[in-house]
């Protein structure tokens, strides 16, 4: 995974590469962009979130995918690790993910797995060591597009991730198919 990082933008935002949030058709080639926004910066108004994922999305845009898969669980370990060697330690912290959620790599290919169910998949994320303690975390995901996904498909998706973020203590805030910064 190729990790490009903005300054100036917020405290931290961390974009693991490759990513996309066109709504377009489920390629093999997606993009991942997940941003954290440590909580001891200034409040994260509307219209800085606006601001701010307007610029995630344009330096996302202009970088070619690179990778066949998404390795959200190696993004949030990532993240994980940036916010605990902060000296700083804000109580909570905040991360944006922009992506359409399906993890494909060798220990949890999503798009195999869906068939099982988000019970089982947590089961198997839990029985690989995948579930990274997020206590006091706010999580906003944006960009999980139902696209090349059946309707059934797509809620066993967004159940899984409210269940992984749950077992890892975090608080799911947002959960959507759409690429508005403004949620």
């Amino acid at each position: 995974m190729q990790l490009s990082v903005l300054r100036g933008v917020a405290k931290l935002s961390l974009l693991p590469v490759p990513w996309g949030c066109s709504g377009r058709s489920h390629s093999r080639k997606q993009r991942v962009g997940i941003s954290a926004v440590q909580a001891g910066d200034p409040p994260c108004s509307e219209i800085r979130t606006k601001r701010v994922m307007g610029r995630l999305k344009a330096v996302l845009r202009s970088q070619a995918p690179i990778a066949a898969g998404t390795d959200i669980f190696g993004g949030l370990w990532h993240l994980k690790a940036l916010f605990e060697s902060d000296r700083a330690r804000p109580r909570t912290k905040t991360i944006r993910i922009l992506s359409d959620m399906m993890n494909e790599t060798r220990n949890f290919n999503m798009p195999a797995l869906i068939s099982s169910g988000p019970e089982r998949m947590l089961e198997r994320a839990k029985a690989n060591g995948l579930v990274v303690p997020l206590d006091g975390y706010q999580i906003y995901i944006q960009g999980a597009s139902p696209s090349g996904l059946t309707p059934r498909a797509w809620i066993v998706v967004k159940t899984f991730w409210g269940k992984y973020f749950a077992a890892a203590g975090a608080e799911l805030v947002v959960y959507s198919a759409e690429c508005d910064g403004g949620r």
